[in-house]
């Protein structure tokens, strides 16, 4: 049992569950930020052709149900007492999951990677331009957006549509298992509603002929959606009644864990991709990003978050390992060592981090990876080093048409927050430092997206306000400083050569594609 006797003072914590594209994560977290347990469950993506992506839900509430049994488990066997104060859940997104009226799934969920609605985002935006301001959308339409992929529902899956119930996200539809409630936050609500208000735009769901009543109840993501249920204490030793905080998309609540909470502060989530931003002015007005897919959302503090993603940093590095590095070698970890003076050789190598397309700046599915200046003395160190550049130009760029579009004075950053499985990679830390001329700070708990949704927990809980939860419960790692005179003498140059790369080859790129 979590309600202990007065005489014993307990550590309440929060079990956090996120539901990435590859894992689920769960975890036990206290009001100091610290990650007491955590356990992770691997599953498959199934890709029926080359744009249709799908997921199975219930291997999700699976692999949930396993990670709070084991952390029940764990925390029992502890001599210290615990209280399960909160449960808040994240997920990947914009990922659509089908549930008639009875609660079953009526099909696999649509993941976020899924790209079949061409089509349909292409009428839609026939439509938006014919009849709607295209204000209603918070980012560019595209054939991943959660309304195109509603509609190919619709228009490829009759009787599908004519059962659904309610249209859910994956967090969601956790939530809904823990509690038998069917809601979702506001930004999950985006294409659908004003994600400020939750109102629906029932006008543009009408013309599309999709009922307004499938899509869920909307509220802010730290307020508490319903309780745990009766039968979950008996299946797998929850107890009944813990409030379920409604969470948010993995992306917000990733970024709500590297302790991003002022104006102009910079945060680079890490891992397979890179999700980056800044954080600007709610007031400030984005209409160019009606014409760039990337991502404006309001934020706390009066904020909002302006932020977009890479393809492929991580995986090019997990590549480069797996290809180049023999497996004695621990990975690769200890055969490369940052030199000070890698940058004043006179065989310089660039790379391209393309290897799956890319998203922002470029949104170009043809671009691919490419290593440029290659001699024989090049070595794998220098392979990986230029890699290690490539993410780091790809971030930069990014920077530079986020602060473009906001305004925002880029003398005025002094550090990029970043966190993520790439945090722990210290050489990229330290080549992302050099590169942008700005410090590199760590958090102690990598694993920002669990941490930004038990962040969002005690604010619904009342234990803390937004401000005080970031200044209790992220806790800086490393710093890591710049080489000014590596930035100043060798990565502007190279920086211009990286861009201009693509440039050149951008019609090549798609020549290549088409054979």
């Amino acid at each position: 049992m979590f309600l202990l006797s007065e005489d014993l003072e307990s550590m309440e914590v929060i079990i956090v569950i996120d539901i990435g594209t590859s894992s689920i994560k769960t975890a036990a977290i206290d009001l100091k930020g610290e990650l007491i347990k955590f356990f992770q469950t691997f599953y498959s993506t199934h890709q029926l052709e080359s744009n249709y992506l799908e997921q199975d839900p219930k291997t999700w509430w699976i692999a949930a149900k396993s990670g709070i049994f084991r952390i029940i488990n764990e925390i029992n066997r502890s001599t210290l007492p615990y209280s399960i104060i909160g449960i808040a859940c994240c997920g990947h997104s914009p990922t659509l999951v089908f549930i008639d009226r009875k609660g079953n799934i009526l099909r696999p969920a649509i993941t976020w990677q899924d790209n079949r609605a061409i089509k349909e985002a292409k009428y839609i935006k026939s439509k938006l331009n014919n009849n709607f301001n295209e204000s209603i959308m918070t980012s560019t339409l595209t054939p991943g957006s959660r309304i195109a992929k509603l509609l190919w529902l619709q228009n490829n899956e009759p009787d599908t549509m004519k059962k659904l119930y309610k249209l859910l996200e994956p967090k969601d539809y956790i939530n809904f298992k823990l509690t038998g409630e069917y809601n979702t936050s506001l930004l999950s609500g985006r294409g659908f509603m004003n994600v400020k208000t939750g109102m629906i735009y029932s006008k543009f769901l009408n013309l599309l002929e999709i009922s307004e009543s499938i899509i869920p109840k909307a509220v802010p993501s730290h307020s508490i959606i319903g309780k745990t249920t009766a039968s979950l204490e008996s299946e797998i030793g929850l107890p009944k009644g813990i409030p379920v905080i409604a969470g948010e998309m993995d992306s917000i609540t990733s970024i709500i864990g590297t302790g991003v909470c002022k104006r102009n502060m910079h945060y680079d989530i890490s891992g397979t991709s890179e999700i980056v931003g800044i954080l600007i002015d709610r007031k400030t007005s984005l209409f160019q990003t009606k014409k760039l897919p990337y991502f404006a959302y309001p934020f706390y503090n009066d904020l909002q978050l302006l932020f977009g993603a890479t393809q492929a940093s991580g995986k090019s590095i997990d590549w480069f390992i797996k290809n180049f590095i023999e497996k004695n070698q621990q990975s690769g970890k200890n055969i490369f060592k940052i030199n000070n003076d890698t940058f004043a050789k006179k065989d310089p190598l660039i790379f391209l981090p393309y290897m799956e397309g890319e998203r922002s700046p470029l949104w170009n599915p043809h671009a691919r990876g490419m290593f440029f200046g290659l001699t024989h003395q090049h070595t794998k160190h220098d392979l990986f080093i230029a890699l290690l550049e490539g993410i780091s130009f790809s971030i930069l760029n990014n920077f530079e048409t986020l602060q473009a579009l906001s305004s925002q004075d880029k003398t005025t950053v002094e550090a990029l927050r970043v966190s993520g499985g790439g945090a722990k990679n210290n050489h990229l830390n330290q080549v992302k430092a050099d590169v942008l001329g700005k410090k590199v700070i760590t958090t102690k708990v990598t694993e920002s997206g669990l941490l930004g949704g038990a962040i969002l927990a005690t604010i619904g809980l009342g234990v803390y306000n937004f401000n005080d939860a970031i200044n209790n419960m992220v806790h800086i790692n490393k710093i890591f400083y710049p080489d000014m005179e590596k930035h100043d003498k060798y990565y502007r140059q190279l920086y211009g050569i990286y861009k201009d790369l693509y440039r050149v080859n951008q019609k090549l790129f798609y020549e290549l594609s088409r054979i």
